[in-house]
């Protein structure tokens, strides 16, 4: 059921095939699976905003920037790398 979600990783894969297993009710089911598809969506924009970080830091808006916005993008990207990368404990 979540082959075709590309974008999860690992443990939020894990955490919604579980909640799929334990569920007694196909309106039940229905519910995991929109939720899964949701994630997914909003997994594959964070991918996509961290495949671009390269290409920010070389623009006008990142290099102009005082040292403490260029450090929250950097934490930013970073925290995303992070969930992206889960193994364990989904977020």
């Amino acid at each position: 059921a979540l082959g075709h979600l590309n974008n999860l990783n690992n443990a939020q894969r894990q955490n919604l095939q579980s909640q799929i297993n334990g569920a007694h009710q196909i309106e039940t089911v229905n519910t995991i699976k929109q939720n899964a598809t949701n994630l997914n969506s909003a997994m594959g924009n964070l991918r996509q905003a961290v495949a671009d970080k390269d290409q920010v830091k070389r623009t006008e808006d990142y290099t102009d920037a005082d040292t403490a916005k260029q450090n929250a993008y950097n934490g930013a990207v970073s925290s995303a790398e992070t969930i992206i990368n889960q193994t364990t404990n989904p977020t």
